[in-house]
């Protein structure tokens, strides 16, 4: 008598795609709102002799002299811009590691309906890939994620390249424009777009809440392009609205991605 065939073991894959842009939004959320606490903290007066606040006395590591109230207010507004960029690129980053995840998912899915089955070796290869793909930087992934980035226009794909730089400046430069950074223009670019609260008239403006419109006008959102360019050498710094735009340029383009991905992975359920 013939042994009956075991059954097949199965791979049930689960995707929230709601839920992967709620984390991207709560994450970039948490440092645009740690940023304004900043923000806001450092336009207090500031002591010359800075202690942590309970301790009474302060301890010093180097012979260097004490922060002047300006130098105080500087170097806490490099470090703050510094911090927030690189905490939203890295939860990006983080994003951007589950989209791989879900795009190699996809793969998986036309290989079982193109042959029927997947091999155990299948999903080794996808875990093992999935691991690698995390420790990339923002620019290859983005690269092995080329066909749903591609989906952005080439504005918005510069802007996130640009930002990217940006961050590797920070992180690997001081914060100081390196010579390879520069364009032929001698010229590093930053660039992002900005939601803009706009008096929408026969010419529009951007306003501040509380301010009265002119008559006429009505009021809307508007999403603007922006930029700041830097000399070489020169320190990278952005105001606190310029900031604003670089995290609604970060999820607009991360949405953008997991709208891309939520079709296709659509499509290949469906087929």
């Amino acid at each position: 008598m013939d042994k009956p065939a075991e059954p097949a073991p199965q791979l049930r894959i689960n995707v929230n795609f709601n839920n992967l842009r709620a984390k991207l939004g709560n994450s970039i959320d948490r440092y645009a709102r740690l940023v304004s606490i900043g923000f806001q903290g450092v336009q207090q007066p500031i002591k010359e002799e800075l202690r942590l606040p309970g301790t009474g006395w302060a301890v010093f590591f180097s012979g260097a002299a004490p922060w002047s109230e300006d130098e105080a207010r500087k170097n806490y507004n490099d470090w703050l811009f510094a911090t927030g960029l690189r905490d939203a690129l890295e939860a990006f980053g983080a994003f951007l590691d589950e989209c791989y995840d879900i795009a190699s998912c996809i793969r998986l899915i036309r290989k079982h309906k193109e042959y029927g089955q997947i091999l155990g070796q299948d999903v080794f290869d996808h875990e093992t890939d999935t691991q690698k793909y995390r420790r990339l930087g923002i620019d290859k992934k983005l690269k092995k994620l080329e066909p749903w980035f591609g989906t952005l226009t080439v504005d918005q794909q510069e802007n996130i390249r640009s930002i990217n730089r940006a961050r590797n400046i920070l992180a690997h430069h001081e914060g100081c424009v390196p010579e390879s950074y520069v364009a032929g223009n001698g010229m590093f670019r930053i660039a992002w777009m900005r939601l803009t609260l706009t008096a929408m008239g026969p010419e529009p403006r951007e306003v501040v809440v509380g301010e009265r419109l002119k008559a006429g006008e009505g009021l809307g959102l508007l999403a603007v392009a922006e930029y700041r360019d830097f000399n070489k050498g020169e320190r990278l710094y952005l105001r606190p609205t310029e900031f604003s735009g670089v995290c609604w340029t970060i999820f607009m383009a991360g949405d953008a991605i997991r709208e891309a991905l939520e079709k296709d992975w659509a499509s290949c359920s469906n087929q």
